[in-house]
């Protein structure tokens, strides 16, 4: 198992001592109508040992990103979190650790993480494929249908190559998700996929065109919900705003 740790090692921001008090004055402030209304999860999965990380990482071969991993010592398995929550970690009944959340989109190939994440800017998994099929190319609509179902399951085959070490962390709805790079260049990134609005595939970025990390994520999303929580119950609009200067997740080019 390689057991690199993430340039820096642990550091103040994965240190999240604060993180249960503050998400249970949020829940505490925000009627529950507006918590449904908004899909804000409040509440942290139980912690994983130190001995479960240890079985998960020797399972995918390669130790987690040291401030994703903290998170899960010491704050939640999963749970609370941007969008649609973080998705906990699961031993399933053949004794193997999966991503396990309804939401989760596409499910992780853990058998995959410790292959090296081939990006490090913006992709797309058309750039590595033949022209999408013509219907008006074809004689008929069968050949047609053999064509197109041979392309979508290439595909496939392009998007499972291209996100071999990433992580899926978090849906954020219409088959877009959240991830963390945990083999790579890109180690310790947060990357969003936006392939169903064309946007590719790309890291999360700060406004100073800086990549975000796992860390930085969670609290950028923690401290927002502070912030619109506070302008919600002075009687305004509800949570699923963002306030001016908040637009930041995005991924660094599209097409």
């Amino acid at each position: 198992m390689s057991t690199t740790a993430q340039p820096g090692g642990p550091n103040k921001a994965g240190q999240w001592s604060d993180i249960k008090p503050r998400l249970a004055r949020l829940a505490a402030a925000l009627p529950p109508e507006s918590v449904r209304h908004d899909h804000v999860r409040l509440e942290l999965e139980p912690v994983l040992s130190e001995k479960e990380v240890s079985q998960i990482e020797t399972q995918i071969g390669v130790r987690l990103p040291e401030e994703y991993r903290s998170f899960l010592l010491q704050a939640g398995n999963g749970g609370a979190g941007p969008h649609y929550g973080i998705c906990p970690l699961r031993k399933t009944a053949s004794n193997k650790w999966e991503t396990m959340d309804e939401d989760t989109v596409p499910p992780n190939d853990m058998d995959r993480l410790a292959e090296p994440f081939l990006h490090t800017t913006t992709f797309h998994p058309s750039d590595f494929l033949p022209a999408e099929p013509n219907e008006e190319d074809f004689e008929t609509e069968h050949d047609y249908n053999c064509a197109r179902d041979g392309w979508s399951e290439r595909q496939w085959r392009v998007i499972e190559e291209h996100t071999s070490g990433l992580l899926t962390l978090c849906e954020i709805g219409c088959a877009s998700w959240i991830g963390l790079v945990v083999s790579g260049a890109a180690r310790g990134q947060m990357w969003e996929n936006r392939i169903v609005d064309d946007a590719g595939i790309g890291p999360l970025l700060h406004h100073d065109g800086t990549p975000l990390t796992f860390a930085a994520w969670y609290r950028d999303w923690l401290d927002g919900l502070e912030r619109r929580t506070v302008f919600a119950t002075a009687g305004n609009s509800g949570l699923g705003r963002a306030l001016p200067g908040e637009e930041h997740y995005l991924v660094s080019s599209t097409r």
